[in-house]
C-alpha cells in the first residue's frame, strides 16, 4: 500500500525549526597519527570496531609496513612483528564471513616487481600470510578490489605488472584459499582505478583509472558478470579511492589525479554514486590530493579520509564525512497482549530520507491481519492528553497509546505481516524534522476491546 503523508502531519512539520541538508567534511586533530603517506590501504574492520591502515609511501617515496588502527577518535600503532613487507599502492577488504581483512598485491622494495601474496589481518590484530593454492593472478600493482558479500569472495581488477594497465578479473574464494581468474565481458584495461562493493545493490562498482594516456571516466558493476553503466560517466581520474556508505546508501570517492594533456595534477574531487548516476559537490572540503584513501565505518556512520599525496609533497591529516542530520528510525516502547506484534523497519527501504520511499511493517498479526498505523507530530501529548496513556480504561490492560495520532492509516496484512510504503517528500525544510508512528491491531482474543497496541518508532527524516 501507498500513501502520500496527509497536510495536517507535514504541516506542522514544515513550519517548524530546519537545518540546511547536506554532507559535512570535518577535519580531526588526533594527538598520535601515522606519517603522512600515499598509496597506503585502509579498510574497516568491522569485527574489532576499528580502520585498520597498512603501508604507503612518504614524501621520500619510501615504502612502509606500519600497521595502524583508528576508533573514530584515536589511532594507534600496531605492535606487530610479522607483517607483510613493505609496500605502496596494495588493496585491503573486510571478509565479514571470517571476520578478516585481505591485503593483497602492492609495489614492494624489491628488483623482483610487484607482490601476489596475500595475508589476513585478523580479528586479533595480527598478520598471517596466507597460502593459496592453484595459478593465482600475478603480482600487481595499482590495481583494485572488494569483498562480494553474497558471493562470499575477493573481487580484484586491473593493475600493472609494469607499466602497462591490465584487463583482468580475479576472484580469491577464502573458504578454500583458490584464485580463479574471471572470463567473459571485461572493462577496459586499467590501474589506480576505484572500486567498492554496494551491499545494498549487491554489485562491485568500478570507475575511473588510466591506461597508457587514456584517462578513464567510464562506470562498472559486477555481481559475477561485469555490466557497463553507459549513464553513469564520473570524472576521467586515476589514483582514486572509494567507499560504499551503507547509511546513504551512495559510493563516493574523493580526490585523485588528472591531466590536462600536458601536466598532471591533484584535485579536490567530491563525487557520489547512487547506483544510476554520478553527482558531483562544491562546498568546502579537504585540501587536493592523489592516492588518499576512503573508507566507511559501519559502527559510527561516516567515511573517513586519510593522507596522499600533492605533488611534491605528502599528507598526514584525517578527515570524516557524514549527514549533518541522518535518517533513523528509532523503536520505543513496547507491544501489548495478544500475539505481540511489533512495529519494525521493512527493507529495502529501511530509513526515512527525503525523497525516497519508506517502509514500516508489522508483524506477529493474528489471522484476521488488519491493523491501523498511526502518524504524529508528538509523543509527549495527543489533543491536551499527556503520552504515554493507559488504554486500560478502554478494556485494553497493559496497552499504552504512545504517539499523537494525527493521522490514521488502515493496513490489511497477509501471512502474519501488514507493509506499508510511505513516499517522503523531497522538502529540504523536512530535514531533521521528526515525527512518531505506533499501530493498532485488531486481535478480538487479546483483550474486552478486541485490540492491541505496537511499539512505536521516532523517524527523523534526513537528506541524503
Amino acid at each position: 500500500m501507498h500513501l502520500s503523508l496527509s497536510k495536517s502531519i507535514l504541516l506542522p512539520l514544515m513550519l517548524a525549526a530546519s537545518a540546511v541538508a547536506q554532507v559535512t567534511w570535518t577535519v580531526t586533530t588526533p594527538f598520535i597519527a601515522p606519517g603522512g603517506r600515499f598509496g597506503h590501504a585502509m579498510v574497516y574492520h568491522e569485527a574489532r570496531g576499528r580502520m585498520v591502515l597498512f603501508g604507503g609511501a612518504n614524501d621520500t617515496v619510501n615504502k612502509l609496513d606500519d600497521t595502524w588502527e583508528y576508533d573514530g577518535t584515536f589511532w594507534r600503532l600496531m605492535p606487530t612483528t610479522t607483517r607483510p613487507p613493505a609496500r605502496r599502492w596494495h588493496t585491503m577488504v573486510y571478509s565479514p564471513t571470517s571476520q578478516e581483512v585481505l591485503l593483497f598485491g602492492g609495489d614492494i622494495q624489491s628488483t623482483a616487481g610487484p607482490a601476489s601474496d596475500v595475508w589476513v589481518y585478523t580479528r586479533a590484530g595480527v598478520w598471517l600470510q596466507l597460502a593459496v593454492t592453484g595459478t593465482g593472478p600475478a603480482g600487481r600493482y595499482g590495481h583494485c578490489a572488494t569483498w562480494d558479500t553474497l558471493r562470499r569472495r575477493m573481487v580484484v581488477f586491473g593493475g600493472a605488472t609494469t607499466t602497462t594497465a591490465l584487463r583482468e578479473c580475479w576472484e580469491l574464494d577464502v573458504a578454500s584459499n583458490t584464485w580463479r581468474q574471471m572470463a567473459g565481458t571485461l572493462p577496459p584495461a586499467r590501474m589506480q582505478a576505484g572500486m567498492a562493493y554496494d551491499s545494498h545493490r549487491g554489485v562491485s562498482v568500478l570507475t575511473a583509472g588510466v591506461s597508457g594516456t587514456t584517462y578513464r571516466s567510464d562506470t562498472w558493476e559486477y555481481d559475477g558478470i561485469w555490466r557497463q553503466v553507459t549513464a553513469a560517466t564520473s570524472a576521467p581520474l586515476q589514483q582514486i579511492s572509494l567507499t560504499y556508505d551503507s547509511v546513504r546508501r551512495r559510493t563516493l570517492f574523493f580526490g585523485g589525479l588528472a591531466t590536462n594533456g600536458t601536466s598532471t595534477f591533484a584535485l579536490d574531487t567530491f563525487g557520489e554514486y547512487d547506483g544510476s548516476t554520478w553527482t558531483f559537490f562544491a562546498g568546502s572540503r579537504p585540501p587536493r590530493r592523489t592516492s588518499g584513501r576512503v573508507a566507511f565505518d559501519t559502527q559510527l556512520g561516516r567515511t573517513i579520509l586519510f593522507g596522499g599525496g600533492t605533488f611534491p609533497g605528502v599528507l598526514g591529516d584525517t578527515w570524516r564525512l557524514a549527514s549533518q542530520i541522518p535518517a533513523t528510525a528509532v523503536p520505543f516502547g513496547t507491544s501489548c497482549g495478544g500475539s505481540s506484534p511489533a512495529l519494525g523497519v521493512l527493507e529495502p527501504n529501511d530509513r526515512p530520507w527525503l525523497g525516497s520511499p519508506f517502509s514500516l511493517s508489522v508483524q506477529g498479526l493474528p489471522s484476521i491481519g488488519l491493523v491501523g498505523i498511526y502518524f504524529g507530530a508528538s509523543r509527549t501529548s495527543w489533543a491536551g492528553v499527556p503520552l504515554p496513556l493507559d488504554l486500560t480504561f478502554l478494556g485494553m490492560p497493559a496497552c499504552q497509546q504512545l504517539v499523537s495520532g494525527d493521522v490514521l492509516v488502515s493496513v490489511a496484512g497477509s501471512g502474519g505481516v501488514g507493509n506499508l510504503t510511505i513516499p517522503v517528500p523531497a522538502q529540504t525544510a523536512l530535514n531533521g524534522q521528526q515525527l512518531f508512528t505506533q499501530a493498532v491491531v485488531l486481535s478480538p482474543a487479546a483483550n474486552p476491546a478486541g485490540f492491541v497496541m505496537t511499539n512505536a518508532q521516532t523517524l527523523t527524516l534526513g537528506l541524503r
